[in-house]
């Protein structure tokens, strides 16, 4: 797998708040970039998150879950697999820091085109973090510590 890009942001919620918007399905279309995101069951590894992109139905396995650590989303289209990895690191009184970092792997004739495919990717993605945010900062800042 070769990285795309890596985003990080901070986010002023806790990270219990922060996991949970992360996973809430139903909001995500707002930051994803997708349309109608729907999991086919629990949140555990295996788990098929279906989505409207494109004009087609397409979808995404969840490859890794550490609540509320880590979301591992991996995305395969032919020759093509593409994983995102978001983390959550809790920072002291100060609110949340969000990593995205979308790596690729790209098989037989089409790593032809992997310098496309990379480069597509980072101006679909790149400012999902961004997109997330704003919407996690709309759910209120972190109380001061007691």
């Amino acid at each position: 797998m070769k990285t795309v890009f890596t985003s990080e942001r901070q986010i002023t919620t806790s990270r219990a708040e922060v996991w949970r918007l992360l996973t809430d399905w139903s909001a995500a279309s707002a930051w994803l970039g997708v349309s109608d995101p729907r999991l086919d069951g629990p949140l555990v590894r295996g788990a098929r998150l279906t989505f409207e992109a494109r004009g087609k139905e397409q979808s995404s396995t969840v490859e890794q879950v550490e609540p509320p650590e880590m979301l591992v989303l991996r995305s395969v289209q032919g020759a093509v697999t593409a994983d995102y990895t978001y983390r959550l690191r809790e920072i002291e009184s100060q609110g949340t820091e969000v990593s995205l970092q979308v790596e690729l792997d790209v098989q037989g004739a089409m790593r032809l085109l992997a310098p496309v495919i990379r480069a597509a990717i980072r101006r679909a993605d790149g400012g999902q973090l961004d997109r997330f945010v704003e919407q996690a900062q709309r759910s209120g800042p972190i109380p001061p510590p007691a």
